[in-house]
């Protein structure tokens, strides 16, 4: 009985995830779920925590302590980004819809990273910006969700 309920909650989940999946306004839709959108709370600067993926239980890549401290800034419409080893300054972002975000692109560095292990986060973490669809706020927790070419994923950051 219990190897039977387990599978079932396993397949609810699987099910809403997929769900979730299908297209941008849906995985925002079901992301504003899991949190709130007001654009008072997204004020102010936030600590990147790790990645994640939309309608999974637990599949979090976070970078190692010492890389762990990329951020991103929200202040009167302009947003700051910073990674590893770059960031980007003036990058004005807009919020639509229930949650949706979106960014203007701002000032980039270019500085190579020494380490390939920091340039391979930076590189995440910037790319990942660029395919922002939408946010929500929960518990001092922003998540952010994005899509690339071959990934929809969230990115979970906690405030400062």
């Amino acid at each position: 009985m219990q190897r039977v309920l387990k599978c079932l909650v396993l397949s609810v989940f699987l099910l809403v995830g997929l769900s979730c999946k299908k297209n941008t306004q849906k995985a925002c839709d079901c992301l504003l779920r899991k949190g709130t959108a007001n654009p008072n709370e997204i004020t102010g600067r936030w600590i990147f925590d790790s990645f994640s993926k939309l309608g999974r239980i637990a599949s979090k890549k976070s970078p190692a302590g010492e890389l762990n401290d990329m951020t991103i800034e929200f202040v009167d419409g302009v947003s700051k980004a910073v990674g590893q080893c770059n960031f980007i300054i003036g990058n004005e972002y807009l919020l639509t819809g229930d949650n949706g975000l979106s960014f203007q692109e701002g000032v980039v560095t270019l500085v190579g990273c020494p380490d390939n292990q920091k340039a391979k986060w930076d590189e995440r973490y910037f790319d990942a910006l660029r395919g922002v669809k939408c946010y929500v706020v929960k518990d001092n927790k922003l998540i952010i969700y994005f899509e690339n070419t071959d990934t929809k994923n969230l990115m979970n950051f906690k405030a400062q």
